[in-house]
């Protein structure tokens, strides 16, 4: 990229006035993908020196990142780095928060009820897809589950999966992505193909098959963002959808 740097190009980005401009495809990725994987990955590598300092050998680090505690910590941490930065990529740099950008609004009871019914049809679909296909539950999942054994460790596990990442996920995805793309030469279909694409690649803890299956929910994620213009259903949605997923590893497999 010329003689920029990624860094330049996002400080540049911010400069820029929201005002009647269209928004960078380019710079939009840069966001999504520094505040999905970036942010995460640099709270990882401090809590690996950390828990390296405590004794804790290498090749254990990577079964320890999966505790249920540490899984919440890492998520919080992200979720209070990544809200400022959220602020600054939708140009606003005064004290509130860009809800309006983001597509914060309130909610009709009657559409809630139709988005989450859709949300357990999806995942009907993808569980008779994932049997039909003889798909085995991603040994990530089983090792959260081997070291969860007390309340504490359950309660960790709904606020880490079932509450924090769906918030912070859609913030960044169907909130901050969609209306920049939204506002670029991709228009609304882009803003739902490449949201919906890139969600699906950066869960990397899945295999291709299971990430394809991943694929049908993000693409109704995008779609319920572009029906209802209101990210307060996506992240209702993308909450139970973990929910029910959380209950079927803990009670089911």
């Amino acid at each position: 990229m010329e003689e920029h740097t990624i860094t330049a190009t996002i400080a540049t980005d911010i400069q820029q006035s929201s005002q009647d401009r269209q928004y960078s495809i380019f710079t939009t990725l840069l966001w999504m993908l520094f505040l999905a994987l970036g942010v995460q990955t640099i709270i990882s590598i401090f809590i690996a020196f950390g828990m390296g300092a405590y004794g804790l050998p290498a090749e254990e680090m990577d079964y320890a990142f999966l505790r249920p505690d540490v899984l919440a910590l890492t998520g919080i941490i992200s979720a209070f780095i990544s809200l400022p930065l959220i602020k600054k990529a939708a140009f606003h740099s005064g004290k509130p928060f860009p809800f309006t950008f983001l597509s914060v609004k309130p909610i009709n009871s009657a559409t809630m009820i139709k988005v989450l019914l859709s949300g357990i049809a999806c995942y009907a679909l993808v569980y008779a897809l994932s049997h039909l296909l003889s798909i085995d539950t991603p040994q990530f999942m089983l090792d959260v589950k081997a070291q969860t054994h007390n309340a504490f460790d359950i309660l960790m596990v709904v606020v880490g999966i079932c509450l924090v990442a769906p918030i912070i996920e859609e913030m960044i995805f169907r909130g901050l992505a969609y209306a920049r793309l939204e506002q670029s030469r991709l228009g609304a279909p882009g803003a739902i193909l490449v949201t919906s694409l890139i969600f699906t690649l950066i869960h990397l803890q899945y295999d291709m098959v299971v990430l394809s299956l991943l694929a049908i929910f993000a693409f109704l994620l995008g779609y319920v963002r572009y029906k209802t213009n209101n990210l307060l259903y996506c992240i209702a949605l993308h909450m139970l959808y973990n929910t029910i997923a959380t209950i079927e590893l803990y009670l089911f497999i």
